[in-house]
């Protein structure tokens, strides 16, 4: 895990080695860990759900996340997930709209909106993904 740069002892205030025990002040580091590598697992699911579609599952396992430990790539993943729960809806709208033969008032509107549509995957998503994995390499 990437935890080595990233955490520091609450103690002494040393730089997070990856040992249960503090390397300066001998201070018990396990509740430290446990929660860094809880909070990396919730990050996953989170990950997981937002790019099977289940942004509002994915928004909660990223603040669940942010809640135990927070960290700038988890905050980055909480907000894609909320992005992504209020505005990709209407990619579902949009299908739903393609369903049914779109009026001729309406044809405008349809296009419009199958443009954003289109705009939201291709660039939005795409990009946000790209942020929030090139943190955790």
């Amino acid at each position: 895990m990437i935890f080595a740069n990233d955490y520091r002892c609450p103690v002494c205030r040393a730089k997070f080695r990856g040992t249960a025990l503090c390397s300066r002040c001998g201070a018990d580091l396990t509740g430290l860990m446990t929660l860094a590598a809880r909070a990396y697992l919730f990050r996953q699911h989170a990950r997981r759900a937002i790019s099977e579609g289940d942004w509002r599952q994915g928004l909660n396992m990223a603040g669940q996340a942010q809640d135990l430990c927070a960290t700038p790539q988890g905050e980055r993943l909480r907000l894609l997930a909320s992005w992504c729960a209020t505005h990709c809806r209407v990619e579902k709208e949009a299908e739903a709209v393609r369903t049914e033969p779109p009026a001729r008032p309406r044809a405008r509107l349809y296009t419009r909106l199958e443009k954003l549509v289109s705009r939201i995957k291709a660039n939005k998503i795409a990009g946000l993904f790209a942020r929030t994995d090139r943190g955790r390499r």
